[in-house]
């Protein structure tokens, strides 16, 4: 009889993931005498507080999900970075178990990292295999913070280019989530850059630039520079330069949408320049609001490349 109940719990094991739950054991007969017994010979290996799996089986990412998903009560979700890599989001490989519960749940679990949220009832919601998880718009909210802005910043165009994330639901989804949460500067920034309405003005963003390099103490850079177009067109100006490595800076306050229509454009017209021996930094407005620092320092490394004679050699 009791091999019995070990063999309808392995075969349950099978199909989870190589789990099985607590209210499993219970509903295929096992009595507290055989979940003891079981554990101290070791043919039952505890993982959390409401699972188990048979000895010899291997541990496997997606069953701690379940796992922690049984110990954190029903109606927990799968989410932040565990989320992200179950939906495949790109550079989130190896994430660790997280979960999330209402607030003032006060749950622990030790196979998990268990957060709350006061808004647990307005996350969306979905499931892969048998995890429920926090839905991929819901889920971009909650890792932004997370994510240094250039990263962050690519991987929105990643995912609402490959249609994983629409752009509507993820405005609603900040909308709704990002009240009293910290950390959503960058995000909020990349999304008023892919609404629509007008552009920054250009005066603005130079201003702003200035600003940022004059505080952080950059070499100077000429300013409102033309430099030779193709054959039969005009010169083209560029917004900044430091001549002597021949980089340009390219302020951007175009909406996001506006960039991508002209990004054939903007591909030919750099690597004209390039051709004169020009490299061209864009800047957008929504990475100079946000990473003031980041963008110095890419254009400080830039610049020693080329006076190393790396890149941008005359």
């Amino acid at each position: 009889m009791r091999d019995e109940i070990d063999e309808r719990l392995r075969r349950l094991a099978e199909r989870q993931y190589g789990v099985f739950s607590f209210d499993q054991t219970e509903a295929q007969g096992a009595d507290p005498y055989l979940r003891s017994q079981r554990l101290l010979a070791r043919r039952w290996i505890a993982v959390g507080a409401a699972a188990y799996r048979m000895a010899g089986a291997p541990s496997t990412w997606r069953g701690l999900l379940l796992a922690a998903h049984w110990d954190a009560g029903r109606r927990s979700l799968v989410s932040h970075a565990s989320a992200a890599q179950l939906h495949g989001w790109p550079g989130f490989a190896d994430s660790p178990v997280e979960i999330l519960v209402p607030k003032s749940l006060d749950h622990v679990c030790t196979i998990a990292h268990v957060r709350e949220t006061r808004r647990f009832d307005l996350v969306r919601t979905t499931t892969v295999g048998l995890l429920p998880l926090v839905a991929p718009s819901d889920t971009l909210v909650h890792v932004a913070p997370t994510l240094r802005f250039r990263r962050l910043e690519w991987l929105v165009d990643e995912l609402v280019g490959a249609k994983s994330v629409d752009l509507k639901r993820l405005h609603a989804a900040f909308n709704t989530l990002s009240p009293g949460c910290r950390g959503l500067r960058g995000l909020r920034a990349l999304l008023e850059d892919r609404s629509p309405g007008d552009p920054i003005p250009n005066t603005e963003l130079e201003k702003l630039f200035l600003k940022v390099v004059t505080a952080r103490g950059l070499p100077r850079f000429e300013r409102q520079i033309n430099l030779p177009g193709r054959e039969q067109a005009p010169p083209g100006r560029v917004d900044f330069l430091w001549p002597d490595v021949r980089i340009i800076v390219e302020l951007d306050g175009r909406r996001w949408h506006t960039r991508v229509r002209d990004f054939e454009r903007d591909s030919e017209r750099r690597t004209h320049w390039l051709g004169l021996g020009y490299a061209t930094a864009p800047v957008t407005w929504a990475r100079l609001s946000t990473s003031p620092d980041d963008v110095c320092a890419d254009l400080l490394s830039a610049r020693r490349r080329a006076l190393s004679g790396r890149v941008g050699a005359r």
